[in-house]
């Protein structure tokens, strides 16, 4: 997870332009344009808690805690993630904390958060109800979540079984946890960065041999062969829920 990524930055900073999030160290698949859709959505103002839930290296989250002076908590199932982030946020003020655990039992009191951010990591998870459960625990009282994901739309079986694990509602996933979807949108050119993105990672594929090692580049270009399926059996949905 934090090896190299020099191409894989290069590969996201090419196909979407101004669109591209600076010092995001890329590993999802979020533009500028859905990053200040979610910190307008969760109306995240200085000195509020907020948890950057699957927050992996951190990027996205940083910039978020430099444009809103939040104090954030980033939270990953991945030590090596959490660990890059922490290093990555050095010298920040207020400076972000990071923790290891599990999303399904969050180690922080009830009602301790004004807001939740979670970017592309919701579809990966396959216990989503129970993990947003946790999230309108340690929400305080309308406080708010806002995420980006994706949604399974394809009714076709020959669609690959991990991309049937996706939701196909999030509002009904959303409401099962006890949480009240406040609006939920299509992000306008999401279907046409990721292509340019994909498309850049397979040109860029003895780069990535090269930089990552056979093993983790053939999962990323694993990836990127199943983009065609991916953009036509699915939506990009940004999301806000309020407990």
């Amino acid at each position: 997870m934090d090896r190299g990524g020099r191409t894989i930055t290069a590969c996201y900073l090419d196909a979407y332009g101004e669109e591209a999030v600076p010092d995001a160290d890329p590993y999802s698949a979020i533009a500028l344009s859905e990053l200040q859709w979610l910190i307008r959505s969760a109306r995240l103002a200085r000195g509020q808690i907020v948890v950057d839930l699957g927050c992996g290296r951190g990027g996205p989250g940083r910039v978020l805690a430099r444009s809103t002076s939040v104090r954030l908590i980033g939270i990953d199932f991945s030590i090596v993630g959490v660990t890059s982030a922490a290093t990555r946020a050095a010298g920040m003020v207020p400076r972000p904390a990071y923790i290891a655990c599990d999303a399904r039992a969050i180690p922080l009191a009830d009602h301790s958060v004004d807001a939740v951010i979670s970017i592309d990591v919701l579809q990966l998870i396959p216990e989503r109800e129970l993990v947003l459960r946790e999230v309108a625990r340690v929400l305080r009282p309308a406080g708010f979540i806002a995420f980006s994901s994706w949604e399974l739309i394809a009714e076709d079986e020959s669609v690959p079984p991990r991309l049937r694990r996706l939701p196909r509602d999030y509002t009904a996933v959303v409401a099962a946890a006890g949480l009240r979807v406040r609006d939920l949108q299509v992000p306008k050119g999401a279907r046409e960065r990721e292509a340019a993105f994909w498309a850049n990672v397979t040109a860029s594929a003895d780069e990535l041999r090269r930089e990552l090692g056979e093993e983790t580049a053939a999962s990323v270009l694993g990836e990127a062969s199943l983009a065609n399926i991916f953009a036509v059996s699915t939506r990009r949905v940004l999301c806000v829920a309020q407990s």
